[in-house]
């Protein structure tokens, strides 16, 4: 099988999630793929690796803010070919929660979770949301920090259609310089219903500026009855920049 052709992350990328989705060109007659993603780009320590008959796999098993090398080989009735060319990129210095928690039906207060940020000033923030939850038009979630709030989510679908999207489940990143669209305007009927990288409702922006450091509090609520489901997952994926203690600098008490 003739090598293969790497697609996303892009070579020498920053800010990759740390369960990030690794893409690649297909191969013709191509009857699996094999990942490897290593923490040397010798390859000698293989943290995340699978056999895939598509073109994506989902790493597993990252750290935040550290660099990682990959590279896929396909399998043909031939055998097995050569590597691709590997491509390094580095994570991000997220902050998860992993769970599961109830999304109360019905009840607009709904649900909140709560992540700490380390210091550093904020220069862009994005945000990953995942939800086992059926008729995701019930949804809104909210992102407050300190005394500033941003809807990410509000009902998907809505007011487009009466009782906005009836499909299900969310698995999306919110992200000002989201390419695929507007969480506001997803809606697929595969799951999940929200995808993708998407700009949310209020840009994430209004925080850019403050410290990451303290609490982030996300609140998710639904606005309906009868379709229930759960938090899953969210992250932050701060960008910032160091915050120095500069106030004795000029020499001065």
């Amino acid at each position: 099988a003739p090598a293969v052709s790497l697609s996303a992350p892009a070579d020498g990328a920053s800010g990759v999630a740390t369960m990030p989705t690794l893409t690649w060109a297909a191969i013709p007659a191509a009857i699996s793929y094999t990942v490897e993603v290593a923490s040397d780009a010798g390859f000698a320590t293989i943290v995340s690796s699978g056999t895939v008959t598509g073109t994506s796999f989902q790493a597993t098993g990252l750290a935040p803010s550290t660099t990682y090398y990959w590279r896929v080989r396909a399998t043909n009735a031939c055998g097995a070919g050569t590597n691709s060319v590997a491509r390094s990129f580095t994570t991000a210095a997220e902050v998860c929660f992993t769970g599961s928690v109830a999304i109360p039906d019905n009840n607009t207060t709904g649900v909140t979770n709560v992540l700490s940020g380390s210091s550093g000033l904020l220069t862009d923030l994005n945000v990953r949301l995942e939800a086992t939850h059926t008729w995701v038009g019930d949804l809104r979630m909210t992102l407050t920090h300190g005394a500033t709030t941003v809807a990410l989510v509000d009902r998907p679908g809505n007011p487009a259609s009466t009782n906005g999207c009836s499909a299900n489940d969310v698995a999306v990143t919110a992200d000002d310089e989201g390419a695929d669209g507007t969480i506001e305007a997803a809606c697929a009927a595969t799951p999940p219903a929200v995808g993708g990288v998407r700009t949310p409702n209020d840009a994430l922006s209004a925080f850019d500026g403050q410290d990451f450091s303290g609490n982030w509090t996300l609140t998710v609520s639904d606005n309906a009855g009868a379709d229930t489901g759960n938090l899953t997952r969210w992250c932050l994926y701060p960008s910032m920049v160091t915050v120095v203690n500069n106030i004795f600098g000029d020499g001065f008490e």
